[in-house]
């Protein structure tokens, strides 16, 4: 194969995600990769510019202004529709303006040599299918539950009717995390079935300062604090609790919850950095944490800050969800919110060189480089 497609769900500009993560791995290894991002729309131009406003929020810019890899790697943008799409109540109309635009970007490419990866299920409610898009392989990428790209009701209802559209296409189904796997099987017994979790840049690795202890204390979080994955509450607590730890939050927030936070004199909130500040950011704090709730959502989460706090070889502490089971050994994991600040006190009086080794050693053998390789290998498998 010389060219792979990507099919993504977000704007290449925003924070790097798992589907940026892998196109950039791909450009690097030489191979031709475009990269079309998600739909916009007048109402998601209006929605993310009320986030930005009521939110401490910048956007991330990548790293990826590097020749090699601009030579490689194409980013397209679709056409602005004047409706909401996905709930749109005129979908048809949308279809058409998407497909038109579609058949022009696909009509050059030499499909023999392409593999597709669809990480947005959406686009095969009559946007795009094998007709103007005849590609050797479909590779359907699954990173969360439907419902989180999902909006409302009709939404959902739409975009499990595009998966089961989709996956009569497709080749193989990849996904981000262990929890995955039995639903998948059972829904689509007859497509093959790989694993796929989230990993680390190489560049991520080769910035990060390895974290030595010392007596200024610092509790991090990396990630978004969307309320329907992210307790909330519990990192108030922590804020409440360690009073004598530095609290340094980088995420966005509706502004009431931001001053929530900020009655803690010990909270920094620094809204998103650059992908490249973000390693000497994580070597700073002493312990990082992943406060999830536990629910549908978070059951299959493959959280890439788990690895970036691994890079540093930083104790972890997370709620229990199903799929951070899975990596027990290098975590301390918490079913309440009072043993949840158990488990930090204890990951702040840590003093074992052995757990700071696994956790490096885990981070340095779950690149994105790496995935790639188990990806070819799939690709070629299926040829």
């Amino acid at each position: 194969m010389k060219q792979f497609i990507l099919l993504g769900n977000t704007s290449f500009s925003t924070v790097l995600q798992r589907e940026q993560s892998l196109a950039i791995s791909l450009a690097r290894k030489g191979y031709k990769v475009v990269y079309i991002e998600g739909m916009p729309s007048v109402a998601s131009i209006i929605r993310a510019k009320i986030r930005r406003y009521f939110s401490k929020e910048s956007i991330e810019e990548h790293p990826v202004r590097d020749e090699h890899i601009d030579k490689k790697l194409e980013i397209l943008i679709p056409p602005i529709v004047p409706t909401f799409f996905r709930s749109s109540w005129t979908p048809k109309y949308d279809a058409l303006i998407f497909r038109r635009w579609f058949i022009n970007i696909f009509k050059t490419q030499k499909w023999s040599e392409t593999v597709v990866l669809v990480m947005f299920p959406y686009w095969w409610y009559g946007f795009v299918d094998k007709n103007i898009c005849p590609a050797k392989i479909f590779i359907y990428d699954i990173c969360d539950a439907l419902e989180m790209p999902s909006r409302n009701a009709i939404a959902l209802k739409r975009m499990i009717k595009a998966e089961q559209m989709l996956v009569k296409d497709v080749k193989a189904i990849t996904f981000s995390a262990f929890e995955m796997s039995e639903n998948i099987k059972i829904q689509y017994p007859l497509v093959k079935q790989y694993c796929l979790p989230n990993a680390i840049t190489d560049a991520f690795l080769q910035n990060v300062k390895i974290n030595e202890k010392t007596e200024k204390l610092t509790i991090g979080y990396l990630g978004f604090l969307d309320p329907r994955w992210a307790d909330r509450e519990l990192l108030l607590k922590v804020a409440k609790t360690y009073t004598n730890c530095s609290i340094i939050i980088r995420s966005s927030m509706d502004k009431i919850y931001a001053e929530r936070l900020r009655e803690n004199k010990n909270v920094k909130i620094i809204g998103f950095q650059k992908y490249n500040e973000l390693p000497n950011l994580v070597s700073s704090f002493s312990v990082g944490i992943i406060p999830f709730l536990i629910n549908e959502f978070t059951a299959v989460i493959n959280p890439l800050k788990l690895y970036e706090y691994c890079a540093a070889g930083i104790p972890i502490v997370a709620m229990m969800t199903p799929e951070l089971r899975h990596y027990k050994d290098i975590i301390y994991l918490a079913e309440t919110h009072d043993e949840f600040i158990i488990c930090i006190e204890k990951a702040l009086k840590e003093n074992d060189d052995s757990k700071r080794r696994q956790r490096i050693e885990f981070a340095q053998n779950n690149t994105w480089d790496k995935r790639i390789e188990t990806l070819l290998n799939i690709v070629n498998h299926e040829i």
